[in-house]
């Protein structure tokens, strides 16, 4: 029952008051500590014996083509997402290696000489860890869903910073001409925020999170492009500026995994053919139209 206590759906309650201690201690004088170096800990009904220290996420200085936000509160968001998705993460690999002991311990039941000492234990212990397992279970998958559910929603706060622009540029008049920076300025924005989160995420949180980032920007853009399909407006010609934003967008994706693979220590960068495949998949779209 202590496994899944502590988190809520919400993502309401789980780590409020790291936070709050944490900004407390930045703001206050005299023997605070500075930014970064106030450890942000699980709450005491964790299982997990789990600390990690997660310096505040301060903001760089945004190029001339980024939109980067620099609100407090967005700050303290991609913190808080950060550490659920962290921690999940952990608490997901800790069950499932849970349920990997305690069916090694039965099979070693289950290969002893002692058979009537085998088959009392096993009865005995059949419903509890038939019990067990399953509460194992129902806690890996929910950790696995709040993970997902903090990096939809560190998406989704980046795709916000994008919404202006790409309602103001994208397939409008402007959006045809060879200087359009719409798609330039997403990617330099995209590129801004994972330079902050790839120091605080997990390698495969990570990796999880890029895709996710490009899947709702995809989705955001194949929507689009059918609403003007169905208005008739979708001809060869678009194809050459279509074209050159997933160029860009494949750019992006390149750098913005090599990222987190320079924060490991040189670690060579994840695979990014799933969001390769993802990006093509707007070339496809745009080609069945103009057939």
């Amino acid at each position: 029952e202590r496994l899944v206590e502590g988190l809520d759906p919400s993502l309401g309650p789980f780590g409020q008051a790291d936070l709050r201690t944490s900004r407390e201690q930045q703001e206050g004088g005299g023997g605070a500590k500075g930014p970064g170096t106030t450890p942000l800990r699980r709450m005491r009904s964790s299982p997990a014996a789990f600390e990690k220290a997660i310096k505040a996420i301060h903001r760089r200085a945004a190029s001339i083509t980024s939109i980067h936000s620099d609100v407090p509160e967005s700050s303290g968001l991609l913190e808080k997402y950060c550490v659920v998705a962290n921690s999940c993460t952990v608490y997901q690999k800790e069950s499932q290696h849970w349920i990997r002991l305690v069916e090694a311990k039965l099979g070693s039941w289950q290969r002893s000489k002692r058979k009537q000492f085998t088959s009392n234990c096993l009865n005995e212990a059949r419903k509890s860890v038939k019990r067990f397992k399953g509460l194992v279970g129902s806690a890996t998958g929910r950790f696995q869903g709040t993970c997902g559910m903090a990096l939809r929603c560190l998406a989704n706060l980046i795709i916000e910073d994008t919404e202006e622009i790409l309602s103001t540029h994208l397939f409008k008049e402007a959006w045809f001409l060879p200087g359009c920076e719409c798609i330039a300025t997403v990617c330099a924005t995209f590129t801004d925020y994972c330079s902050d989160l790839s120091l605080y995420l997990e390698r495969n949180v990570y990796e999880e999170f890029l895709l996710t980032l490009f899947d709702s920007l995809v989705e955001i853009y194949t929507t689009e492009l059918t609403a003007w399909h169905l208005r008739g407006c979708v001809t060869a010609s678009w194809q050459t500026p279509v074209r050159r934003d997933v160029e860009l967008l494949f750019e992006c994706v390149s750098t913005v995994a090599g990222l987190n693979g320079a924060a490991a220590g040189g670690s060579a960068p994840f695979p990014t053919k799933p969001i390769q495949s993802s990006l093509a998949s707007i070339l496809e779209e745009v080609a069945r139209m103009v057939i």
